[in-house]
């Protein structure tokens, strides 16, 4: 089974936090990169932590595998950042962003491949 990475870059100057109300909604997608784009922009939009002083130079890689609703079936932590707030807030983001339902617009063969995302989020860097 291969393994799809979804990257969630939520980079932000310390002293500018950009914050946005407006809410993702699922879109329809036809293949795996507009599916993956719908899912990461869904999941980003879930992580509240964007401004937060303990995602400074922070990261985090969390495996997550799917079943064909796009429900979760299984969650493993593959890269802790170190600090378990930070790491709790980006497992509730996945969780909270599902089902993803843009999975069950897929094909078989490009189900098979997003079954298992790696979802990485990368923190505020710190500009010295």
């Amino acid at each position: 089974m291969a393994k799809f990475t979804i990257i969630i870059i939520l980079i932000i100057l310390v002293t500018s936090c950009v914050t946005s109300n407006k809410k993702v909604q699922t879109t329809k997608c036809s293949d795996l990169p507009s599916c993956s784009e719908s899912i990461a922009k869904r999941v980003r939009e879930k992580s509240h932590w964007l401004c937060s002083k303990m995602s400074v130079n922070s990261l985090i890689t969390i495996q997550s595998t799917y079943s064909r609703t796009g429900e979760i079936v299984g969650m493993e932590l593959t890269s802790s950042s170190g600090n378990k707030e930070f790491d709790s807030i980006a497992f509730d983001a996945i969780k909270s962003a599902s089902p993803l339902t843009e999975l069950t617009l897929l094909n078989q063969k490009d189900f098979e491949e997003a079954s298992v995302i790696n979802f990485t989020f990368e923190g505020i860097k710190k500009i010295e």
